[in-house]
């Protein structure tokens, strides 16, 4: 599988060879734009990424870590002497239960950061272009070896300014 690198002066020319990539059925691996873009981003079919699950995960793991742990210490002490308070009370619970909440989410947002950026591909930093963070878009598409050039051409057709295999 090659690809090919697309370089554009606006943002609608980009968004027309990015539909008809996807009618040729090629696959657009990302998309480069000066700004941010929703509407890029929509049509590279950018995917979710996993870390909010991770997140609210660890989260939940967190807080219910945090009250069983509270409530088997002082399961442990009996006898302890708190001047007629019940020996399990949520309020002194809650607090511990918040702080590990927010340390597992933020521990798993950490490793989850790490893990999507080891497991990203690294196609992009080949084919970056410096004009592409100025005032030009860019596109890659993985197309096959043998489809190069004529994937080259449909870019052009749609207002590509370059173009290049990679």
């Amino acid at each position: 599988m090659t690809g090919i690198v697309a370089v554009f002066d606006s943002r609608e020319a980009l968004l027309r060879a990015m539909a008809g990539a996807k009618a040729e059925h090629s696959t657009i691996v990302t998309a480069f734009s000066p700004a941010y873009d929703v509407e890029i981003l929509a049509a590279a079919d950018v995917p979710r990424s996993a870390i909010p699950s991770w997140t609210l995960a660890a989260g939940v793991m967190g807080a219910i870590l945090g009250l069983v742990l509270t409530v088997m210490t002082v399961r442990q002490w009996p006898t302890l002497m708190l001047g007629g308070k019940p020996l399990i009370a949520v309020p002194p619970f809650l607090i511990i239960a918040v702080e590990l909440t927010i340390l597992f989410a933020v521990c798993a947002t950490m490793a989850g950061f790490f893990v999507a950026g080891r497991r990203m591909q690294r196609t992009a930093r080949t084919a970056y272009d410096p004009s592409l963070s100025g005032e030009r878009f860019g596109v890659i598409v993985a197309c096959p070896s043998n489809r190069a050039s004529a994937t080259g051409e449909l870019m052009t057709r749609h207002g590509a300014v370059t173009w290049r295999v990679v």
